[in-house]
């Protein structure tokens, strides 16, 4: 069974983030806080996903077709995989030596991001956990839109990342001849938004026309 399957495949996954997370108890003392968090965490969504793997899948517990929407690419099950290899990826895989000087590698905003993300499907995972269908069915449709919408907001985020106008700008600045378009900061327009707060200026214009800079005539 394809959910059977994909439970199985991120218990796994988080039990394996939970065993690197012990090897810094009271090793790091900067980030205390937050491998606690994520200890107790992970620890619950592990608990979670045993009790799910532990059912039968003809339980009556579940109803199965309500269940079969914990699986799929913006499914719970792959929320919470996808966030598990994040904190994986980062954490030592191998045996730690007792001299070896470990760093907790995650910022407290980066840690907050993903843990809020994997408990946001550990409470949909529990309501399929206790068999309320009608919840969980609610639940599932909402992590759905939600992520969803923050793919779709990385993916923008990404896209405009790639366009750094730092060196089209200190371009443009060598280009600049002094006293040209000094026009725009005269336009009560300009001085309007440049006055108020949370408005937006826009200037367009063709090509060539010198929104960016005027060439030496």
């Amino acid at each position: 069974m394809e959910v059977a399957a994909s439970i199985t495949a991120v218990l796994q996954l988080s039990q394996a983030v939970l065993g690197a997370c012990y090897r810094y108890v009271g090793k790091v003392k900067d980030a205390k806080s937050d491998i606690e968090r994520v200890i107790c965490q992970i620890g619950y969504l592990t608990t979670i996903l045993g009790d799910l793997n532990g059912l039968a899948p003809e339980s009556e517990s579940i109803d199965t077709t309500t269940l079969k929407g914990l699986v799929g690419d913006h499914g719970p099950l792959a929320v919470c995989k996808q966030s598990l290899e994040e904190l994986k990826a980062k954490l030592p895989s191998g045996p730690v030596g007792l001299r070896q000087k470990l760093q907790w590698p995650f910022e407290s905003k980066g840690i907050n991001e993903i843990m809020d993300r994997i408990m946001a499907q550990a409470h949909i995972l529990e309501l399929a956990l206790v068999g309320d269908n009608h919840r969980l069915a609610a639940a599932i449709n909402t992590s759905l839109e939600n992520t969803k919408r923050r793919e779709d907001r990385e993916k923008v985020l990404n896209w405009l990342r790639c366009a750094d106008p730092t060196v089209k700008h200190l371009a443009f600045r060598r280009l600049h001849q002094p006293g040209s378009n000094h026009w725009v900061l005269d336009l009560s327009e300009f001085e309007e938004w440049r006055d108020c707060a949370g408005q937006t200026f826009w200037l367009h214009g063709l090509p060539g026309a010198g929104k960016t800079s005027t060439s030496p005539s």
